[in-house]
């Protein structure tokens, strides 16, 4: 049983996501250490595990509801990281997949339920800081191991950063006490858990034989996200919400990604004699994402929290937000030649800016999520909002095509940018979401 003391859900959810990061921070090094694969295979590789993080938990969020229970789930959850953490201590493919199979089902059958715990016998308006507070301690994860994992690696070897990864999924054991009650199906739910991992293990294993898979790969998304929905009856409005956080999750996705490139291939990181390192740039925004959360926390200004014109309005000035520190990203990088710090400064402001619009928009309609689901549907509905959360991550690389290569789409406009043509979708998508909010207040009344 999870102790209801709230900071040891906070603890919960840093070794977990911590756990998480650091591998994904050290994936590629060990693919190209070990010899599984070049860089461009082994580049293909970590799009498939991040998307298919983003997915499990509209797997493991059924098994939750069905037959594990939320706090039999964590505990199960806190036992697949340990052994993925071990496996992956070991010099051979099939544990180095087997570890990765046993992390994304820790987290399809964990992500949401630390939320649900977090609901449980309190007010919205509490609940409300609780999830920003949640957001941030995700976000200082992303920020802290990925540096830590990667200094590590670079300067002792990388199976020194595995073993910080295997520390991180000790402490998990001490923050839970397990009573098998907790798990109702007795047997199968944890049966069932282990075929999904089985089922992972063999995708991973035979990946190179399933490379035209992508398109296959977003149908079965598709057709679970709409399964879900209907399993749940969720509301329209509820939908509506998540559907605007997937656009966002999209268009963020993309834009980091994006702007790495151009990080790590055109940016002169030189002050002086002083390197800035490209994981401060990759982790930036997580940093401010944690900062601004914890200030939003500490000053407890939360009206109207889950109104939804209200939360309309929150995605608009989101979407705003997010063009203005690309626009800033961009006029960093241009300057980047002849104004070396004032570039940084620029690429400061952008992150800043970037981290605002997320901590605005994703932590409320998180909460929006939760507060509409039913407690037998709970975990299903936290489930349904990662799965769309995939949908966003899986379309950014169409995003990029369309917006910012010079995609036919945007012929009517010949002496645009691309930078003009990403800026004017975020910034439409803000109008659209404003105007949304309005109209539902007016219907509302």
């Amino acid at each position: 049983m999870i102790r209801q003391h709230q900071r040891h859900l906070y603890a919960l959810e840093f070794f977990l996501r911590g756990f998480y990061f650091s591998v994904k921070t050290t994936l590629i090094y060990i693919m190209l250490d070990r010899g599984y694969a070049d860089f461009s295979q082994a580049s293909k590789f970590l799009a498939l595990f991040s998307s298919c993080y983003f997915l499990s938990p509209l797997v493991g969020s059924v098994l939750t509801d069905k037959f594990l229970g939320v706090r039999g789930a964590l505990f199960l959850g806190v036992i697949l990281n340990l052994c993925a953490g071990c496996a992956l201590q070991l010099a051979h493919s099939g544990a180095f997949y087997g570890a990765l199979a046993c992390l994304l089902v820790s987290g399809g059958i964990t992500k949401g339920n630390v939320i649900c715990l977090m609901s449980e016998g309190a007010a919205h308006h509490k609940n409300s800081m609780r999830f920003v507070l949640l957001y941030a301690t995700t976000n200082i994860a992303a920020f802290l191991l990925p540096n830590a994992t990667g200094l590590m690696g670079e300067s002792f070897g990388w199976p020194w950063a595995q073993a910080l990864g295997l520390l991180l999924c000790v402490p998990p054991l001490f923050l839970l006490r397990f009573d098998w009650q907790h798990v109702r199906g007795k047997l199968l739910g944890p049966l069932l858990v282990a075929a999904q991992v089985v089922a992972l293990y063999l995708c991973f294993y035979f990946w190179e034989h399933l490379k035209g898979a992508h398109p296959l790969f977003g149908a079965v998304l598709v057709l679970g996200v709409v399964g879900t929905a209907y399993a749940i009856r969720a509301n329209a409005v509820t939908l509506l919400v998540m559907a605007l956080t997937a656009l966002y999750v999209g268009f963020a996705e993309m834009i980091f990604f994006d702007l790495n490139k151009d990080i790590l291939t055109h940016m002169d990181r030189w002050i002086g004699d002083f390197q800035v390192p490209a994981a401060w740039f990759m982790t930036a925004r997580s940093f401010f994402i944690f900062l601004i959360g914890v200030t939003l926390a500490k000053r407890q200004k939360t009206p109207h929290v889950f109104s939804k014109n209200w939360l309309m309005k929150r995605f608009s000035v989101s979407f705003s937000l997010l063009g203005v520190s690309y626009l800033l990203h961009q006029t960093g990088l241009y300057l980047n030649s002849s104004f070396v710090g004032l570039s940084m400064a620029l690429m400061a402001c952008g992150f800043f800016l970037n981290g605002v619009a997320e901590i605005r928009a994703v932590p409320e309609a998180i909460g929006f999520a939760s507060s509409q689901a039913s407690p037998h549907t709970h975990a299903r509905t936290m489930g349904l909002f990662y799965g769309f959360l995939a949908l966003g991550v899986l379309c950014a690389p169409h995003l990029n095509d369309v917006l910012l290569h010079r995609s036919p789409v945007f012929n009517f406009l010949p002496s645009a940018t691309p930078y003009i043509h990403l800026t004017g979708a975020l910034f439409f998508l803000s109008i659209i979401s404003y105007t949304g909010g309005i109209f539902y207040k007016r219907v509302a009344k």
